[in-house]
């Protein structure tokens, strides 16, 4: 996690805003927060890399992402967003 936090924060002072590796890293982020039951910070990750897959229009990972927004919508038994 602390990588991953680093390397975040990293990414998101040096590259471009709506940079891929920032969207990687951020979904990577939520999907250790997830696993640990952190789901808040999962969410806030998860939209973080939504918002620039959206940007990018990157469907494939627009997929992706809402799937995994569905999975912690769903463990916090949210299911009007699941």
């Amino acid at each position: 996690l602390h990588y991953y936090a680093a390397a975040y924060s990293i990414f998101s002072e040096r590259l471009p805003k709506n940079h891929r590796d920032i969207a990687t890293t951020a979904r990577n982020l939520g999907m250790i927060y997830s696993f640990v039951g952190q789901y808040e910070q999962a969410l806030d990750y998860f939209q973080r890399a939504l918002e620039i897959w959206k940007s990018l229009d990157d469907l494939l990972h627009l997929v992706e992402i809402h799937k995994q927004l569905k999975q912690v919508y769903v463990a916090l038994r949210n299911t009007i967003w699941a």
